[in-house]
């Protein structure tokens, strides 16, 4: 019984035994389906992806980004991107606070504890307080041995400065604080390239390259 199941299949119209590969019955002619099921729930799928990636490529396109609103845990997010800045916005509806972040990426690389990591430059504004700016890199450890906590910054072709930093609240090495921060925003805002040197311990002099455009239209703190 087993062989003639694998052999053999019912007519979907009459019933009969026939061949488990016909298509169609010898005794009432009826055409055999042969995976149409399967076959609409792959177009469908197939369909779904391809909607997906022409959204995405759009929204690129246009240079805005998706924006996307959610709410979740009595918390609502905003998500905003461009070619450069990636925008994040949580209100917590318990507390009535708005977290809100600003994130991007250098173009080149910088020499870490495992290899090379990107550095992120991030700008943080929680509820009303002064704006944050934020430099992380996993696995790279902030900071010169004699205890100079400066950074170099060069905004597009003008001179280099200096500013000040403090290490994280948590102490973690990896991430710094720079102070100067309304000059770094408004210099963020009319600018297209971002160069920072980096205080890296036991490797000083490390640069950072940042493509900046867009600022203004992706990271809206007001």
């Amino acid at each position: 019984m087993g062989q003639q199941w694998r052999k053999t299949k019912k007519c979907i119209s009459c019933r009969e035994e026939i061949d488990a590969q016909a298509t169609k019955c010898p005794h009432c002619q009826a055409k055999q389906s042969s995976g149409g099921c399967l076959k609409i729930v792959i177009l469908i799928i197939l369909l779904i992806i391809l909607g997906y990636f022409i959204s995405f490529f759009m929204s690129a396109m246009d240079g805005s980004g998706p924006r996307v609103s959610s709410s979740s845990g009595g918390q609502t997010t905003v998500t905003r991107t461009g070619p450069a800045w990636s925008y994040h916005e949580e209100k917590d509806e318990f507390e009535g606070r708005v977290s809100k972040f600003c994130t991007t990426y250098s173009n080149d690389r910088i020499k870490a504890a495992f290899g090379t990591e990107k550095v992120m430059l991030q700008l943080r504004k929680r509820g009303k307080n002064n704006i944050d700016v934020i430099i992380h890199s996993d696995g790279v450890v902030f900071g010169h041995p004699e205890g100079s906590n400066k950074v170099r910054l060069k905004f597009d072709d003008e001179s280099p400065f200096n500013v000040g930093f403090d290490g994280s609240a948590d102490s973690s090495a990896d991430t710094i604080f720079l102070r100067s921060s309304s000059k770094i925003i408004g210099k963020l805002k009319t600018s297209k390239k971002l160069i920072i040197e980096l205080p890296v311990f036991m490797e000083s002099g490390q640069r950072a390259t940042f493509d900046i455009e867009g600022y203004s239209e992706i990271c809206k703190f007001e």
